[in-house]
């Protein structure tokens, strides 16, 4: 019994790194929880109930003012959940799940084939090119053979590169930089855009931007939706846009919930934006039939709260 608390107490050391962890009774079965998610996770992929949904994102300087409908639609970002039998595992929880399950690598390849199998299901000739983002935490994009995966998902689904945007968190910038350095020259080589997300939140500088080729930024929601009332995140937001132009970056504004914020990123140049007031998660085939115009952008909102609905 001492043994396996003791076991028990370093599992949730491992799981907070850098600390030491005495045994409590009351976190034995948070533990055993974790443990049976990641056994369970193993046999996930083989099961089919990894899925993901693609958020739509629009260009905003080509709206016209106060009309949703003629926003064109850019691309979308993708969003990988876990479809228990007992409940969905959302994307932060299940990365963590799979970090401490040792099936980081296996899920990030799963997770870049798909979308890129996706995604060339929603081009359509004589049509503008339609970009699918998948999101890689440091965990994910320090991954030994994440540049040959990428390569290999190209290869395999036929998508043209320019339609994959791998979005990458600022913290990639800090450990083993040189090892980053090589990777990001060698994705941006294969023709892909490479992105970083929940700008202004890391430790990235514009040295880094520049030195890794970085083509464009995306601003979190957690400064957007304080943009009519916190001055000091407008001012923010405001120069993160202009710095971003003046690099030659493009920049998405997420979790855009109202016209007023559609109003302030437009005068503020934003080149597109994405959230609920665009249009939530979908599943493939729906965001598929988006591409092909059916309904644009507003339809892209109405159709994901009928999805919510009847998921609820």
């Amino acid at each position: 019994g001492l043994l396996k608390n003791a076991d028990t107490a370093m599992y949730r050391a491992k799981a907070q790194a850098g600390s030491y962890q005495f045994f409590a009774p009351e976190t034995q079965g948070r533990v055993t929880d974790r443990l049976t998610l990641g056994q369970d996770l193993h046999r996930a992929l083989e099961w089919g109930e990894l899925v993901l949904r693609y958020q739509p994102y629009v260009a905003l300087a080509t709206a016209a003012y106060g009309c949703r409908s003629t926003r064109r639609l850019v691309g979308g970002q993708a969003h990988v959940q876990w479809e228990r039998p007992t409940g969905t595992v959302p994307q932060p929880d299940l990365m963590r799940v799979a970090q401490e399950a040792g099936l980081i690598t296996s899920i990030t390849e799963w997770m870049v084939r798909t979308a890129c199998a996706d995604a060339r299901a929603w081009q359509s000739p004589g049509s503008p090119l339609v970009r699918v983002a998948v999101s890689l935490s440091r965990q994910q994009f320090a991954q030994a053979h994440i540049v040959d995966s990428v390569v290999q998902s190209l290869r395999e689904t036929g998508l043209d590169p320019r339609c994959l945007d791998l979005e990458l968190a600022e913290g990639i910038f800090m450990p083993e930089a040189e090892n980053t350095a090589v990777k990001l020259r060698a994705l941006h080589a294969l023709g892909l855009a490479l992105s970083i997300a929940d700008f202004g939140t890391g430790y990235s500088s514009l040295g880094d931007l520049k030195r890794f080729s970085i083509e464009g930024l995306r601003i979190g929601r957690d400064f957007v939706c304080r943009l009519s009332t916190d001055p000091d995140r407008a001012a923010i937001v405001s120069g993160i846009i202009a710095m971003a132009h003046g690099l030659k970056m493009t920049v998405v504004a997420e979790g855009v919930e109202d016209e007023t914020q559609v109003d302030w990123l437009r005068g503020q140049g934003c080149d597109m934006i994405q959230g609920d007031l665009v249009g939530r998660p979908v599943p493939a085939a729906a965001f598929r039939r988006l591409t092909a115009g059916e309904g644009g952008p507003e339809r892209a909102r109405q159709q994901s709260s009928v999805t919510l609905d009847r998921a609820s």
